[in-house]
C-alpha cells in the first residue's frame, strides 16, 4: 500500500469540502488516483473510513446495524428513522449472529441483542 487508508480518507474529505457541487468529478479523480497508486484492494476500507469521517464532520454518527438474517423493509425504515439525517447508517447481514441485531455507534457504543451473544453468555 503506497499511502495509508487514513491519508486517502482525509484527503478526500478535505477535497470534498473545497469542491462543493463538483462531487462526481472529485470521485472519478479520486478513484483514478487510488488505482494508479496500486491501492485498489483497499477501496472498501477507504470508503468506509470516508463515510465515518464525513458523518462526523456533518455533526452525525457512523452507525452500523448488523442482523442475523435479512430484516424486513419495515424494520429497516424504522431504524433509519430512529437516527438523525446527519448520521451515516449502514446495514449488514451476518448469518453467524443467528438471530437478533447488533448496533454499533462510532465503533464505541454497542447494543447487542443477538442470539449468539445470549448463547455465549449461557455457556461461557
Amino acid at each position: 500500500m503506497k499511502y495509508p487508508i487514513e491519508a486517502y480518507a482525509e484527503a478526500f474529505c478535505e477535497a470534498a469540502l473545497e469542491r462543493k457541487g463538483k462531487e462526481e468529478e472529485l470521485i472519478k479523480k479520486f478513484l483514478v488516483a487510488v488505482n494508479k497508486n496500486g491501492d485498489w484492494g483497499e477501496i472498501k476500507k477507504i470508503f468506509k473510513l470516508i463515510a465515518r469521517k464525513m458523518a462526523v464532520r456533518r455533526g452525525g454518527r457512523f452507525v452500523s446495524v448488523e442482523f442475523g438474517r435479512a430484516p424486513t423493509k419495515k424494520v429497516t425504515l424504522m431504524l433509519e428513522e430512529s437516527f438523525s439525517k446527519k448520521d451515516h447508517v449502514e446495514f449488514k447481514v451476518r448469518p453467524e449472529l443467528i438471530a437478533g441485531a447488533r448496533i454499533l455507534i462510532n465503533g464505541e457504543q454497542e447494543l447487542d441483542s443477538t442470539l449468539i451473544k445470549k448463547i455465549n453468555k449461557l455457556f461461557i
